[in-house]
């Protein structure tokens, strides 16, 4: 279980979770609640000397492709889809019951998913992971100006969603590239980080 504080003074809004959920939540004079998101997928084929950001090389497990490594990273997306969609339950919840019966709602404006290598997913643990945003679009208020990202599939809306990609590992050897961007587009990615 993951711990976390999230504040936003200009909405009077505070989330904690520690452990299990429990939060405070506070709007004032607004029946929409907005929270970007970022996503660290901490692993990498291999740690490279400049990055200074948390990940962990699957070389020690045999590299991203073999069978440790493939089981490794099916928990981890496993566990962290559960872990998401338990707290964006949270909120939607706690948004709704913070303002007048039925006219609170939580939207996510952007998602970023960044690391380490999230390339390395694959294309079906990345489309299992981009499947928890489909109806928690469009951008926010005050992001109108900001073209909104297309429908998903079923209709409801997504947010703009990013993602990271390390051009010298990928994007995916194993799935290729045309099937990983396949299933960025149509999961709703917007936008793609390289570097």
């Amino acid at each position: 279980m993951s711990n976390f504080e999230l504040t936003n003074p200009a909405r009077n809004l505070r989330v904690s979770k520690t452990g299990g959920i429990s939060s405070t939540i506070g709007l004032s004079n607004s029946a929409l609640m907005c929270a970007s998101i970022y996503i660290h997928i901490p692993f990498c084929q291999a740690k490279c000397d400049y990055c200074d950001f948390f990940s962990l090389s699957l070389e020690q497990y045999g590299g991203a492709y073999s069978a440790k490594g493939e089981a490794l990273l099916d928990r981890y997306i496993e566990r962290l889809r559960t872990e998401l969609r338990g707290t964006l339950d949270a909120f939607t919840a706690s948004a709704a019951s913070s303002v007048r019966a039925g006219a609170g709602s939580f939207v996510i404006p952007s998602v970023y998913i960044g690391g380490g290598t999230p390339s390395l997913l694959g294309a079906r643990r990345l489309a299992f992971l981009l499947d928890c945003f489909s109806g928690y679009g469009p951008p926010c208020a005050a992001d109108a100006a900001v073209p909104g990202p297309a429908p998903a599939a079923d209709g409801g809306e997504r947010p703009e969603i990013t993602l990271e990609m390390n051009p010298g590992f990928g994007p995916s050897r194993k799935d290729g590239d045309e099937a990983l961007l396949d299933a960025a587009r149509r999961g709703g990615v917007t936008r793609l980080s390289l570097g």
